[in-house]
């Protein structure tokens, strides 16, 4: 059997693939950025897949206290994501697909979502490390260029005005709270035991 470097990269991105759903996600990481590395003009699905291996991967180096290993593979499966999404948005514009707009539609939204919670992550893991070091959450957030910390609300800028009542706003709205009252009784009548 020839070494996983000798495979051609579509046999190596279906290994790769196969580890993905065997849950060994170095492994498919591994094989999927060798299967990469092997094309000369990568499809977004190697990279879309390659980013979900690695997002995996995280989420197991976090679980077993591996945080900088699992920011490592956090920060891979972003770059892997935005690479996938560059190419979808390519595909999307050119006029190669037609009959594919939809699914390549989808996998672009699947991307920006995933991509979305990524950066959640960043930043979740940047204050935590700053917080657990007594560091300043901003100069954390310097040694990580690639996330960006929203601002914070300074103190002395006043709290959002709490809503109007609901019967302010709509007059119709006090029969209905009046009707859930009554529902609310009549339950509660059932649910309560015979004396």
């Amino acid at each position: 059997m020839p070494s996983s470097s000798e495979l051609p990269p579509k046999q190596l991105y279906k290994e790769g693939l196969w580890h993905l759903k065997a849950q060994d996600y170095p492994k498919a990481s591994e094989l999927i950025e060798q299967a990469i590395r092997g094309v000369q003009n990568p499809p977004p699905d190697m990279w879309r897949n390659l980013g979900w291996s690695q997002y995996l991967r995280f989420e197991d180096l976090l679980s077993s206290r591996k945080t900088s290993r699992g920011l490592a593979a956090l920060s891979s499966a972003r770059a892997a994501y935005e690479r996938a999404e560059k190419g979808y948005v390519r595909a999307y514009r050119s006029e190669e697909a037609p009959d594919r707009e939809d699914l390549i539609s989808r996998r672009i939204t699947d991307c920006r979502r995933r991509l979305i919670h990524l950066e959640g992550f960043l930043e979740y893991l940047e204050r935590r490390e700053a917080i657990l070091t007594g560091q300043n959450p901003e100069a954390v957030a310097a040694e990580h260029p690639n996330v960006k910390l929203p601002p914070r609300r300074p103190s002395s800028q006043p709290t959002p005005a709490a809503p109007p009542a609901a019967e302010a706003l709509d007059p119709a709205s006090a029969s209905l709270k009046d009707q859930v009252q009554q529902m609310v009784g009549r339950i509660s009548s059932w649910l309560k035991p015979e004396q």
